[in-house]
This record gives structure tokens, sequence and C-alpha cells, in this order.
């Protein structure tokens, strides 16, 4: 499709949670979701694979006088491409506040790219970042840094994630190690274990799903 690999929505609102979103493909704008003057909250997400010229899974538009949002929480961005800007996420007129969320492995171009001309605001805690080429923000300020409102910046440690493109024999089950463990924002909410949240698309009370 041109816009929105798998979702194009425009002036409406969209809740989802226990998602899975790969291997869509848009030759414009947002491989997995295209975002109009719109409000999206995802939670308990994978979202992988996914490609664009830009924003590989999500673009985010609006006008100056009506911005659209975005809220991402237990979600994890894998693998996700763009050959222009922004291998996950693209923000033009739109906020975006990414939570308890791992952001690892997208490419070629940053992650997460804001338009020069926004001044939309981009918050992201309790959120991991961690190998995405060149890097995770362009345009981002202030830039989510390790250490700080409880985002990390270490290896996702995920059982079985392959560079073969194909998703179908990937696992974003964290593995034995991982810094993602227990590392959720307190208050969140319990794992179903009832210990600390884990930061991923299978941390918090709705973590127990299988893609």
């Amino acid at each position: 499709s041109k816009d929105g690999g798998a979702i194009y929505i425009s002036d409406s609102y969209l809740t989802a949670s226990r998602l899975l979103s790969a291997a869509n493909e848009a030759y414009l704008y947002g491989g997995f979701i295209f975002v109009s003057t719109s409000i999206v909250d995802i939670s308990n997400a994978v979202v992988s694979d996914n490609w664009a010229l830009q924003g590989g899974a999500f673009h985010l538009s609006g006008t100056s006088s009506t911005y659209s949002d975005l809220s991402l929480d237990f979600t994890t961005l894998t693998q996700n491409t763009s050959a222009s800007s922004g291998s996950v996420m693209r923000i033009g007129y739109a906020d975006a506040i990414v939570m308890n969320s791992i952001i690892a492995y997208n490419g070629p171009q940053y992650a997460i790219s804001k338009s020069a001309a926004s001044s939309a605001d981009y918050l992201q805690t309790y959120s991991l970042f961690y190998s995405n080429n060149p890097g995770t923000y362009s345009n981002i300020l202030p830039t989510p840094s390790a250490g700080v409102d409880g985002n990390i910046d270490s290896p996702p440690y995920f059982v079985d994630l392959t560079n073969d493109g194909n998703w179908a024999n990937d696992d974003w089950n964290l593995g034995t190690g991982s810094s993602a463990i227990d590392a959720g924002d307190p208050n969140a909410g319990l794992d179903v274990d009832s210990t600390t949240a884990d930061i991923g698309a299978f941390g918090g009370p709705a973590g127990d799903w299988t893609p």
C-alpha cells in the first residue's frame, strides 16, 4: 500500500493490545500504521520487520493546530527499516510517549526521527534502547538517556531473534540475564508472576500472551 501497510487511521481513535505486526510494507509512509490527526494507544505488542520509505513502523502526522497522539506501552520494536527516515517512527505534527518498551536492532535510519518543522513532544520512560543503526534518536530533544527516567541501553537478550528476514522463527521473550527483566515502571502493575513488570511486549498485568 501507499501509506499504512496494515492500518491507515485519520481523524479517529484506536486502541489495541496483545498485537503482533510483522512484515508489513508501505511504499511511502508507515509500514505498520499511518496516523493522521488521530489518537492511538497500543500496549503489549510486538512490532517487527516492517518497512516504509519514512516511518518503517509508524508515521505520525497532523496539522499545526491538530496533533496526533501515540502511546506505546509494553511494546517490543525490532528490525523495522526505512529507506529515508525513522526506521521505527517518523514524527511530524504529533506527540508520542513510549513506556516500558524495547527499541532494538532497527535501521538503517535513526529509529525515532522527528521533523525539524515540528514542535512535537517525545517522552520515553522505563524503556530499553539498543543497537539501532546508526542510532536511536534524530532531532529528539531532550534525548532519552540511559539511567534517566528508568531508561536502559543494554542488550535485551531475546530468547531467539534472527536476522534472516523470517519473523515467524523469532521469539521476543526475554532470556536469562536480560536487563529488561523486572525493569519496568514499578507503578505500572505487576507481571503475572507477581514481580515488578518486565520491559517489552510480555511485561505488565496483560503480558501473558503469545504472538
